[in-house]
């Protein structure tokens, strides 16, 4: 498990550097490789860098460093095919010598091994000073043997020269031998790596970042602070990793959340319009029952909506008159009171058993004979007389008051 997450959590990018040494002359050379969509380009390189000042401003931070050391102090040996211990190895190239002072490189060749001791203090120096410098140090090697894995990339003759070594490949394209390789001039001489033309300078560091990327054994020396390293890198990008997840799932989440409160807030607002228009609809509803009420009981009060009632009544009224009598006023069901008692909102009162008349006549013995013929109609129960008076010698004036029974 822990490898598959360190696999996802492998920096794209790597860098390679040799450290190397001449006389009084120390120096860095710098590769930096990014694995991109299955292809691997060159990001930066730099010759003869001086300082871990200068390593700094090429280098981001977490940038995992691999470093092949090419220094004075360091023994190589070839040595035939052995199944030996380290101690017993160490003891063929430096005689007395022990692992507790003593680091050991065991490199395979086609026929036996190349063993590469150095003194401890000189490359545990060189870890505090990267760790100083910020730079995240996860293997050291001695030596340039790691461009064997360049070999079958580089159109070249069975030789190859690096800055310290030059090394001989057999046909298999196995690495065979290496010699001390001086080089007789500053100048730069150029290998051809695929579509790349590289210096050959560059040849160890490019191979020691190439052989990260690539996820080839580590082979470094056993330096516990390189191992604390690569355990402190791979924490802090699981918790970069986890941090910007987590980070991501709640951005993701807050606009999700956004979403659907705009969303449910739209729905909101629309069933909020729905509602005031159902609420008004409501009232309306109620208003026209209120009117719908108000006239059944105006139809009620006043007998309207039973067979035509009061055009009976006219008409019947109308039939009896004898000759010489002139109404000047029929009132049917006339309201309670006064009209000027009642607002425009109020629900008037009608009296539904009552009937004015007023008129004239010739004389009072036809408004009598008249009386009479009224009071024989089934539908009047009664006959108020309210006033009459002459108007004069051929003309009176009359009112009066049927009271019905319908």
């Amino acid at each position: 498990m822990r490898n598959r997450i360190k696999a996802i959590l492998d920096s794209p990018i790597v860098a390679g550097i040799e450290w190397v040494q001449f006389e009084q002359t120390s120096y860095y050379h710098l590769v930096l490789l990014k694995r991109e969509k299955g292809e691997i380009k060159i990001l930066d390189q730099a010759l003869r860098l001086t300082s871990f000042a200068q390593l700094q401003e090429k280098i981001d931070d977490g940038i995992p460093c691999h470093l092949v050391a090419n220094i004075r102090g360091i023994i190589h040996r070839k040595l035939p095919a052995t199944n030996s211990t380290p101690q017993q190895i160490l003891q063929s190239v430096f005689p007395n010598a022990s692992l507790e002072d003593f680091y050991l490189q065991k490199e395979k060749i086609a026929k036996g091994c190349i063993a590469s001791v150095v003194r401890k203090t000189m490359i545990d120096q060189l870890v505090i000073d990267f760790a100083q410098a910020g730079l995240w140090l996860l293997s050291v090697r001695l030596g340039s043997f790691d461009v064997k894995y360049l070999r079958p990339f580089i159109q070249e003759s069975d030789v190859l020269h690096t800055t310290t070594q030059s090394l001989f490949f057999d046909a298999t394209q196995q690495l065979v031998d290496f010699e001390k390789h001086i080089p007789t001039s500053n100048e730069s001489q150029y290998v051809k790596l695929e579509s790349e033309r590289l210096d050959n300078q560059l040849l160890v560091a490019f191979a020691a970042s190439f052989k990260a990327l690539m996820n080839q054994p580590n082979q470094g020396l056993a330096i516990p602070a390189i191992q604390q390293n690569e355990e402190e890198l791979f924490h802090k990008k699981l918790f970069q990793k986890a941090g910007w997840t987590l980070l991501l799932g709640t951005l993701i989440l807050l606009i999700f959340n956004l979403l659907f409160y705009y969303q449910f807030k739209e729905k909101n607002d629309a069933l909020g319009t729905q509602m005031i228009y159902t609420n008004n609809q409501l009232q309306t509803l109620d208003s026209l029952r209120s009117k719908v009420d108000r006239q059944k009981k105006f139809l009620q009060n006043t007998q309207l909506n039973q067979n035509s009632k009061s055009s009976f009544i006219a008409d019947r009224i109308a039939a009896s008159l004898l000759e010489g009598l002139q109404l000047s006023e029929l009132e049917i069901f006339p309201i309670k009171g006064k009209a000027e008692d009642y607002k425009m909102q109020d629900l008037i009162p009608y009296n539904k058993e009552e009937v004015l008349i007023k008129g004239y006549c010739k004389n009072s013995s036809s408004y009598n004979r008249w009386i009479k013929v009224l009071q024989n109609l089934e539908w009047v129960a009664a006959i108020q007389h309210l006033d009459y008076k002459d108007i004069s010698t051929e003309l009176g004036a009359f009112e009066l008051k049927l009271v019905i029974s319908l």
